[in-house]
């Protein structure tokens, strides 16, 4: 049975989450203040190529600093010294001086590598402030021990969908389901287009290529009238040719596919 402590720090959770919605204009920073929210230290998965780790972790965290002033160190893996030294440096900070309002958050870690044994050993001895984010099934795609640790230690779960979240219940009971923001350009459509367009975002492999030729290309090359499929993110040359084969035969359709993307580059894409 959750208790209403439970209920309060799930309460907490989402309030603190609601700040990764980045149409709200307006929070309530005495709410905030009173959660004691300072600080995060928020170890992803991957570098910023990745769109959980834009979508979940950067965008969210610098309007988090910018609009209710709470710090922030992104940490992602890599093999640079200066990458080294500033994970070691938040490492040891997140380790032996974690301060009152500080959480470490854990982002879709599943492997058993030098990177996520040494924060299996950090939830172990800081676990009172710790989050584990997970907003993909990779439970479905790797051997899945390492993620059930980080579940079942960490002392909240993030969950990116309502199946997530009933997966990992099993090893935690207190866990948020949390959708992922979308990054607000403030940009908006005022005319419609002169050909009508339908487009995806996304890779062509990790069964994606499945789906879209069992479900979306199929559907594409019945429609009746001209129309464009814009790809963005179908970047391995074999993929590319592939699709515009499979569509050869169709002359209604036209594909384009984005080239040498930077996904850093929101306004852009």
């Amino acid at each position: 049975m959750v208790g209403s402590q439970f209920q309060k720090a799930a309460f907490y959770l989402e309030f603190y989450y609601s700040i990764f919605i980045f149409c709200v204009q307006k929070t309530p920073k005495s709410i905030l203040k009173d959660q004691s929210v300072k600080h995060i230290y928020w170890f992803a998965y991957y570098n910023l190529d990745s769109p959980s780790v834009r979508y979940r972790a950067k965008y969210p965290l610098e309007y988090a600093r910018k609009h209710l002033g709470i710090s922030h160190d992104l940490i992602m893996p890599g093999y640079r010294p200066r990458q080294i030294l500033f994970f070691l440096r938040n490492y040891f900070k997140a380790l032996f001086f974690l301060q009152q309002g500080e959480w470490i958050i854990i982002q879709r870690l599943s492997s058993g590598f030098l990177y996520s044994t040494l924060l299996r050993i950090l939830v172990r001895l800081r676990p009172s402030r710790t989050m584990y984010d997970l907003d993909d099934a990779d439970y479905l795609k790797y051997p899945p021990r390492h993620l059930h640790f980080f579940a079942k230690h960490c002392r909240y779960v993030l969950a990116g969908s309502k199946k997530i979240k009933a997966y990992l219940s099993t090893y935690n009971q207190r866990i948020v389901f949390l959708t992922s923001p979308v990054y607000d350009l403030g940009k908006y459509k005022e005319q419609k287009g002169s050909v009508f367009t339908i487009g995806w975002t996304g890779g062509f492999r990790w069964g994606h290529q499945a789906s879209l030729e069992k479900l979306v290309f199929p559907a594409i090359k019945t429609l009746p009238f001209p129309c464009r499929l814009l790809l963005v993110g179908v970047q391995r040359p074999q993929d590319q040719k592939y699709i515009r084969s499979y569509f050869a035969d169709a002359p209604m359709v036209t594909v384009d596919i984005v080239q040498r993307i930077d996904w850093n580059d929101e306004p852009k894409l």
